[in-house]
C-alpha cells in the first residue's frame, strides 16, 4: 500500500505520539496529514478504503494496533491477556513521558493494564 496507495498509509505513530501537539515536525515522506477538532489537540488525516478523508487521534491507532496485538496473544495462548509490556527504545528523555502518557491512554481505550519494560 505504501508505494501504491501511499495516503492510506500511517506509520511513525511513536515518533509522532512523542512529539508536542504543537510542534508537530512533518516528515515530507508522510503522505497523511494533521488536523486539530475541540477534542484532540492532534488528529491524522488520511484516505480510507474507500477514498474518503478520515481522522484519528495517534492514540486511537496506537489503540487499533494493540488491539490486534491482543487477538494474536489470544489465538495462541487462549486468553486475552490482562496487561501488557511496552518497552522504549532510543527515545530522548524529554520525549519519553509524553509518549508514555499517550501509550497509556492507548491502553486505557482497550481497557487493559499497561507496564513500561525498562532496559
Amino acid at each position: 500500500m505504501v508505494e501504491t496507495k501511499p495516503s492510506f498509509v500511517v506509520y511513525d505513530l511513536l515518533k509522532i505520539m512523542s512529539m508536542p501537539p504543537t510542534e508537530i515536525d512533518i516528515d515530507e515522506t508522510w503522505h497523511f496529514n494533521f488536523t486539530k477538532d475541540s477534542d484532540d489537540q492532534t488528529l491524522i488525516e488520511f484516505d480510507n478504503f474507500n477514498g474518503q478523508k478520515s481522522a484519528a487521534s495517534p492514540k486511537f491507532l496506537m489503540a487499533l494496533l494493540l488491539k490486534q496485538h491482543l487477538k494474536a496473544i489470544k489465538n495462541v495462548t487462549g486468553e486475552k491477556p490482562r496487561e501488557l509490556g511496552f518497552c522504549l527504545f532510543k527515545v530522548d528523555d524529554s520525549d519519553k513521558e509524553r509518549l508514555k502518557n499517550q501509550i497509556i491512554e492507548s491502553f486505557e481505550l482497550l481497557k487493559i493494564e499497561s507496564q513500561f519494560i525498562d532496559l
